[in-house]
């Protein structure tokens, strides 16, 4: 992400994740060329409370839903992703439906699918991807278990489907 650095002041909190982009034509089709192509979305990961505490503030701002522009030692940079997600984009919870869910319906249809997340460290890959645990508050569900939940509840509602699960 243009060589940003991590530092106590200022902190770039964003991870990012590729999957399948499916764009629906003027009459709501799904168009089978652009159903291939890949999505680049952002998550941005809240500040923890150890940053919080050592005086780390966000320097990320989102506008229009799929810039993200931000500011470290006085110098500006945009960048231009298919969806944000969080602290000031989309709905958080929106990365799954938006995002992955039509890889899993395309498992089902026999295609495979790739999603992963990409960021220096601390940025909140396992936060987005796993389980987005916060002590003492409720926590919310990542990428991987909710994909799991989805391809074994679809299995179990699929009474006439046959496969393997490996």
């Amino acid at each position: 992400m243009g060589g940003l650095e991590l530092q106590r002041k200022s902190v770039m909190n964003v991870n990012g994740l590729l999957s399948k982009d499916t764009r629906e034509d003027e009459d709501g089709n799904g168009n089978e060329e652009d159903s291939c192509s890949v999505c680049v979305a952002v998550k941005i990961r809240p500040l923890v409370t150890s940053e919080q505490e050592h005086g780390c503030r966000g320097t990320l701002a989102v506008a229009g839903g799929q810039q993200v522009t931000t500011e470290h030692s006085g110098s500006k940079h945009q960048f231009t992703y298919d969806a944000v997600f969080g602290e000031g984009g989309q709905e958080a919870s929106l990365l799954y439906p938006k995002c992955v869910s039509a890889l899993v319906e395309g498992l089902f249809r026999g295609y495979n699918a790739t999603v992963f997340a990409y960021g220096q460290t601390g940025s909140g890959k396992t936060y987005t991807m796993g389980s987005e645990y916060k002590p003492g508050k409720q926590s919310t569900v990542g990428v991987i278990p909710e994909t799991i939940h989805s391809i074994f509840s679809r299995i179990e509602a699929s009474k006439d489907w046959q496969g393997t699960v490996r």
